[in-house]
């Protein structure tokens, strides 16, 4: 296995071993890239080794999970749920006096 095999096995693979979403990947791959961004700065390392890595774009999707999604009957009841919430006193003053 070679460092860019495993260097990309870390960026597309999930801690359990499944395979990590197009986001996840994007986002690993944006840390990983900084890190190694510093490691140049620091004098540490002579260059970005990410530069040399050949990258697949993940295909992201921008479909919304409809089990996620607020349903119109749901949102009406989220809005008027503070109306039963009891008014607050503010300190010093009592209710009605202005």
């Amino acid at each position: 296995m070679t460092p860019t095999d495993i260097t990309r096995a870390a960026l597309t693979l999930r801690l359990d071993g499944m395979k990590a979403g197009a986001n996840t990947i994007k986002r690993k791959r944006a840390i990983l890239h900084h890190v190694f961004e510093y490691a140049v700065e620091l004098e540490e390392l002579p260059s970005n080794p990410m530069h040399r890595i050949k990258r697949k774009l993940p295909k992201t999707t921008e479909t919304v999970d409809q089990r996620v999604v607020v349903t119109p009957g749901q949102a009406r009841q989220l809005l008027v749920a503070p109306t039963y919430i009891g008014k607050r006193q503010r300190a010093g003053r009592a209710e009605g006096s202005g």
